[in-house]
């Protein structure tokens, strides 16, 4: 949102403002489009053989729809159809464009061409061998993930390549479930293995046991082809709001992330997700399976940390974003030192690598030689290490140029990689950005679709730690349902359309406002006590937590002069030569200064 008399909206742009609450998805609404849950089930070299077991172990009355997806050449004919129809009593179709899906049915795609669901009916595509079409198994996959969201199922099979991975990332993005086969029951291990290793299966069986795994499933996640996941959401957070509470206390306890300040429909419904898995109905009996397993409290705390990402996801915004502040930013740019983004909520970082493309293309437009230093952080370390690697499956043909496929990534066989000089610009690092202390002097700022799961109090935090991070006039870049909100005083809007802005006004602090834990650590440190004397044992038991638990710490003055030190600081501070110095910037180690 912008001030009255800042800018004007950008053409095609409404010139409505939008609302100030976030435009997050309601978590208690439904949203997928079908009543009834969708399986698509992805297959290639040794796929038949598993496709069989998977129709054998399948129970008589499973009120779902099944999409069979096979990479199969334009001229060989599939008789994939009639051999499914041995397997199971439902009726097994061959997809032809304009067919309606319905429940209790088989479809068999079409050999030869991409096939993709829009309003519950299938299209046929593009031939699969055409360059950026080679991913039948990924592009029904993502269509999927769009029209179900929750009730979108994928099953990776045996075949080669990592074609499904892509499309499963989008499924597991909507709250759908992902199943691999066990890689040692398939003949070629490949597909599912590259699902697995990207973190995106939620059940590893063999094929026979997929079926009975869904059902049971959907038994206990709060819908099936009748239910309604919504008003058993709403009758879980009002009768066990106290395990609720219990559930994020044990979050917080063994992982260190509190998901508290996270809207409670989004918990809720990735809580009944972890709950269906693990075949429980009440959320004590789920707080139990947590205090008994390491392993769900992690694969919990991976489900919350939704990772929506994608390279150049929402292209028009990017486009936009390269108009409006990279191009006039690298044209008009006369230092010497880098150009400075943060990406914070990184996830695998598609999105960071993104805008050091964007950077790279308009740098080598201008003739210029400039720096750029990207820092992209995440709080989940698995992902970090996903983005570090810079290792992407063959389905990011779908969201990327031929273009830009050729010049920053190396062809591996099934995968790409990002090429060095793409990667050298990206610094990854954990950092949460609900807890942790922010970067600062960054040029473009980009945290996108995080706000609209946080609660307003927490998002208006956040964006205040973001302003913090910019310099004057540097950019934010929000996600399509996200806005300043309530501080839109402090952001000049560049473009609504594409969420879109710049950072004007002066902090409304010196400092942000400190995360919850360091201002309950710096506040157990003696020298900084400003009120009247406390109980003995009050301060001695709170500076023994503070000595043996406190992270090294140094508090400065309004001046930037250092006035306390804690624990050891050296591997961030060097006393320079000559005089000794408390100035915080001059003690700092070169490394640490610059960034």
């Amino acid at each position: 949102m912008t001030p009255e008399g800042t800018k004007s909206a950008q053409p095609g742009e409404s010139a409505s403002s939008p609302p100030e609450a976030l435009a997050a998805p309601d978590d208690f609404v439904e949203q997928a489009l079908l009543p009834f849950p969708v399986v698509g089930i992805g297959a290639s070299a040794g796929g038949i053989e598993a496709l069989n077991a998977f129709f054998d172990g399948l129970p008589r009355e499973s009120a779902m729809a099944f999409v069979v997806v096979q990479h199969l050449p334009p001229e060989r004919e599939s008789l994939m159809a009639e051999i499914l129809a041995r397997h199971t009593p439902l009726p097994v179709l061959q997809v032809t464009g304009g067919l309606t899906l319905q429940a209790g049915h088989v479809y068999v795609t079409r050999p030869g061409f991409t096939v993709t669901l829009e309003r519950g009916v299938f299209k046929l595509g593009e031939p699969v061998e055409k360059r950026g079409h080679r991913r039948p198994v990924d592009d029904f996959f993502r269509s999927l993930a769009d029209m179900q969201q929750e009730k979108a199922i994928a099953v990776v099979l045996s075949g080669m390549g990592t074609n499904g991975t892509a499309g499963a990332r989008a499924i597991k993005a909507a709250g759908g479930l992902c199943f691999a086969q066990s890689p040692e029951s398939a003949e070629f291990p490949a597909m599912p293995t590259s699902l697995i290793h990207a973190g995106y299966a939620d059940q590893v069986l063999p094929p026979g046991d997929i079926g009975p795994a869904i059902v049971q499933y959907l038994k206990y996640s709060s819908f099936d082809a009748e239910g309604s996941a919504a008003a058993r959401g709403q009758e879980i957070l009002q009768r066990e709001r106290h395990h609720l509470s219990e559930i994020l206390a044990i979050l917080r306890t063994h992982t260190g992330h509190d998901f508290g300040g996270y809207k409670k429909g989004t918990v809720l419904r990735r809580l009944q997700r972890r709950m269906g898995l693990a075949s429980l109905f009440t959320l004590a009996d789920y707080a139990a399976r947590l205090h008994d397993s390491a392993d769900e409290v992690g694969a919990l705390a991976n489900d919350l940390m939704i990772n929506v990402t994608g390279f150049f996801r929402d292209l028009q915004a990017w486009e936009a974003l390269r108009e409006l502040v990279v191009r006039p930013l690298v044209t008009g740019w006369q230092s010497n030192i880098p150009i400075r983004a943060w990406v914070s909520a990184c996830s695998s970082g598609e999105e960071a690598y993104s805008l050091a493309m964007l950077l790279a293309e308009e740098i080598l437009r201008s003739g210029k030689s400039i720096e750029v230093k990207i820092f992209a952080t995440d709080a989940a370390v698995k992902a970090l290490d996903l983005a570090r690697a810079g290792v992407y499956p063959g389905g990011i043909e779908g969201d990327l140029s031929l273009e830009r496929l050729d010049r920053f990534f190396e062809k591996e066989e099934h995968v790409y990689r990002i090429r060095k000089p793409i990667r050298d610009m990206v610094v990854f690092a954990p950092q949460n950005v609900l807890r942790d202390p922010p970067f600062s002097h960054v040029d473009i700022c980009t945290c996108r679709n995080l706000l609209i799961y946080l609660e307003p109090d927490v998002q208006e935090r956040v964006l205040a730690l973001l302003h913090f991070a910019l310099k004057h006039g540097g950019t934010l870049f929000l996600g399509s349902a996200e806005t300043p909100g309530s501080l839109k005083g402090v952001f000049e809007t560049v473009s609504l359309k594409h969420r879109i802005y710049r950072r004007i006004g002066p902090h409304g602090h010196r400092h942000p406002e400190l995360p919850a834990i360091a201002a309950r650590v710096i506040a157990a440190a003696p020298r900084l006590a400003s009120y009247g004397p406390r109980p003995a044992t009050t301060f001695a038991v709170q500076q023994a937590l503070f000595e043996q638990f406190g992270p090294p710490t140094v508090v400065v003055d309004a001046e930037d002069r250092i006035v306390y030190f804690h624990g050891d600081t050296t591997p961030f501070l060097i006393q320079p030569l000559g005089e000794p110095t408390r100035d915080l910037f001059e003690v700092l180690h070169l490394g640490i200064r610059s960034a």
